[in-house]
């Protein structure tokens, strides 16, 4: 009898407590009575970024948008609560181009970050922390402005267009602050492209001295300097310029019969498969006839190039200078 009569006294305070919340609910704010769900009514299937990514740039790049919600409700009382979420089946987050791929993050407008793996579950996700909460009048909609960021730094991406159709956003009812109903959910599809670009850091050594190449007036050809460039990136195959004149002094001279008053150099530029030699007796720019790579995009690679001064006559005294110009471009 004592059993029996504790299972009956747990069954009566079941049935209090559930008397009081439904005592309450005149004040809850239901999305899916009479009248219709609430639902997305724009900007509720896909965003593209724009401006296209940048593999050189320094900050991740935000892209804001916005996606609109009604309620359908007019009736008084037909206030409702609710929830936007993102989920994806796993994270990070990337677009792909191909086997190319391009990492970003759904987030709220102070970066909380929107999407979630775990899907709906009724009164258990979207939790708060991967959702924006809402409350829409009777009738009314409201807009809600989203960020989509893409990380800095992403070098190895090849320049094209990216895609990723495998979220799904979704507005869910909420009842005493949880998630208690799906009210519409479709895929959502985030589109960005890659500009054609490189990212060329300074060299290891910018200032190349001469002077020991210098014997008894005369250049040696033999004496080879070489400045490196390490961590370039391209994200397209690209060809490598160089770009400059013979040294001249400072002050400027005349010419001197027998004497040279400019020392004219060979550089030689080496990027992956792609070379370029720049003879300044004879021009003052070149480009390789080929790219770094046949196709994709490279990082962490290195550019080296080499300088020797060419023979010719004993040069006039002085303090001789020139600016050798590295170009590396998809475009070129």
């Amino acid at each position: 009898m004592m059993a029996q009569l504790a299972i009956r006294e747990i069954f009566r305070l079941f049935l209090a407590i559930i008397s009081v919340v439904a005592a309450s609910a005149p004040a809850l704010a239901f999305c899916t009575q009479n009248g219709g769900n609430a639902t997305f009514i724009s900007s509720g299937t896909s965003t593209t970024v724009t401006p296209a990514y940048s593999t050189s740039a320094v900050a991740d790049q935000i892209h804001t948008f916005t996606v609109t919600i009604a309620n359908p409700r007019t009736n008084a009382g037909a206030t409702c609560d609710l929830a936007l979420s993102f989920t994806r089946s796993s994270l990070p987050a990337t677009m792909t181009n191909g086997a190319a791929t391009l990492e970003y993050s759904i987030e709220s407008t102070s970066g909380a970050t929107l999407v979630q793996t775990a899907g709906f579950a009724a009164f258990a996700s979207p939790q708060p922390a991967n959702r924006i909460d809402l409350t829409i009048a009777p009738g009314g909609t409201v807009v809600v402005s989203v960020r989509i960021r893409i990380l800095a730094g992403q070098t190895s991406a090849t320049a094209g267009n990216y895609t990723d159709s495998t979220v799904t956003v979704g507005i869910y009812e909420l009842v005493l602050g949880a998630p208690s109903e799906a009210l519409d959910e479709h895929v959502f599809t985030v589109n960005a492209s890659i500009t054609s670009g490189c990212t060329l850091p300074a060299p290891d050594t910018s200032n190349l001295n001469f002077t020991p190449a210098i014997s008894a007036g005369l250049p040696n050809p033999g004496f080879i300097l070489r400045s490196t460039f390490n961590g370039v990136s391209c994200s397209a195959p690209s060809r490598i310029r160089l770009t400059g004149s013979p040294m001249a002094p400072t002050p400027t001279t005349g010419t001197v019969a027998g004497f040279d008053n400019e020392i004219n150099y060979l550089a030689i530029a080496q990027f992956g498969a792609a070379s370029a030699a720049l003879n300044s007796n004879f021009t003052t720019q070149v480009t390789s006839a080929g790219t770094n790579v046949v196709t994709g995009a490279v990082s962490g690679a290195t550019i080296t190039v080499d300088v020797n001064l060419l023979a010719g006559q004993p040069i006039i005294a002085g303090t001789y200078s020139s600016v050798l110009t590295v170009t590396i471009d998809p475009s070129l």
